[in-house]
């Protein structure tokens, strides 16, 4: 901390009072300008703990896709191998179901 000259007991007190209830400045980011952003100690633990909390919550959302991705990679496993019905069909007119590599090709088209 940066030696301060004090006008009066009052601002040695008002000072200490400050640090007590908010903790020393810190710098909390940075500017695009490259300028210091600063705060006090208990907002840059606010920043954590709002980061920490984002990032728990996009690992849930992820393993809900992942989730839900290896589902359907299960069920199109079981249309792909051809054991399970219904089939899928190429088109309404289609004499034979997809399976295998021209399932796959017409998956991939779709996407």
């Amino acid at each position: 901390m940066a030696t301060t000259e004090y006008e009066t007991v009052a601002d040695i007190i008002a000072e200490r009072d400050a640090l007590r209830k908010d903790g020393p400045p810190m710098q909390r980011g940075t500017y695009a300008n490259g300028n210091p952003w600063m705060g006090t100690m208990r907002q840059c633990l606010e920043d954590y703990k709002l980061a920490a909390h984002a990032e728990a919550e996009g690992r849930r959302y992820m393993e809900r896709e992942f989730e839900a991705l290896r589902k359907d990679a299960e069920r199109y496993r079981k249309l792909r191998d051809g054991q399970n019905w219904p089939a899928a069909f190429a088109r309404h007119d289609a004499p034979e179901p997809l399976r295998g590599v021209d399932l796959d090709a017409a998956c991939d088209g779709a996407a």
